[in-house]
């Protein structure tokens, strides 16, 4: 198996990064991919009748991976309804759009070694914060209409304040301890991260799409590999960046076992 994972896409933000996305999912970019996981937060809210040009544009290629069956695709918080919407909107409404069965978790087998796929949106305890919540995200949507650089700025240093990023990391590899799991892949906060502990559970995060550093995972045979994507030279040629290499050692070819927890 070769697979791209990527997360927290925003498609519908101001701040996604819409043009290097295009470039990472071109056909040329994934002609050696068999599979695209999405681990959440592929869209920033459903109200597609705002969607621009741009993000339908990702739609579509989305779309097209989808009918070659090369789309998995995980729901994260912001691919849900709002609670207060629940009734009104099909909280299938990404997939029916996409084609594909939205999905809560995967295990991934890689050199032998079970690591749960997640979006990590429930070890976010932030999230339960109604009113302190929905304050945040005016501030922060407002910002994004005045400047995109601070907006960015501001919820990278909000997660780090409130230690928010490291609270999410603890209770996932915890849950993935307690689950007897050798390592956890997560997107949701935005940091990309790898980190094992002493004990030898890793931990991945896949960070984002909606900052000017823009990261993925690449699965590829007995390799995990953590990159940024810096887009494409002038003759179509991708330059990805390596900044973490390889998780275990032997050569066993991974499979894909899909969990509907």
């Amino acid at each position: 198996m070769h697979a791209l994972i990527i997360s927290d896409l925003h498609l519908g933000a101001r701040n996604c990064q819409h043009q290097l996305l295009l470039g990472r999912l071109s056909p040329l970019s994934l002609r050696s991919f068999s599979h695209v996981m999405l681990n959440g937060d592929v869209v920033d809210h459903l109200n597609f009748g705002y969607f621009q040009p741009r993000d339908w544009a990702v739609i579509h290629r989305l779309q097209q991976l989808a009918r070659e069956d090369r789309l998995v695709v995980i729901q994260g918080n912001h691919d849900r309804p709002k609670r207060s919407r629940d009734g009104c909107i099909s909280r299938q409404l990404l997939g029916d759009i996409l084609n594909v069965e939205l999905k809560t978790e995967l295990t991934l087998y890689i050199d032998g070694q079970r690591f749960l796929m997640t979006h990590g949106d429930q070890y976010d305890q932030t999230l339960n914060m109604t009113t302190l919540g929905c304050v945040a995200e005016a501030v922060y949507r407002q910002t994004q209409r005045w400047h995109q650089p601070t907006s960015r700025w501001l919820k990278r240093k909000s997660k780090a304040i409130l230690g928010i990023e490291h609270a999410v990391r603890k209770k996932a590899m915890a849950d993935a301890r307690k689950r007897g799991f050798d390592g956890i892949i997560l997107g949701h906060t935005h940091y990309a991260h790898l980190e094992t502990h002493q004990d030898g559970l890793t931990y991945f995060n896949s960070g984002s799409w909606v900052d000017d550093d823009c990261t993925f995972l690449e699965l590829q045979h007995d390799r995990l590999n953590l990159k940024h994507w810096k887009g494409t030279n002038l003759n179509g040629l991708t330059i990805p960046r390596q900044v973490n290499v390889q998780s275990g050692q032997n050569s066993m070819e991974p499979a894909l076992a899909v969990s509907l927890g």
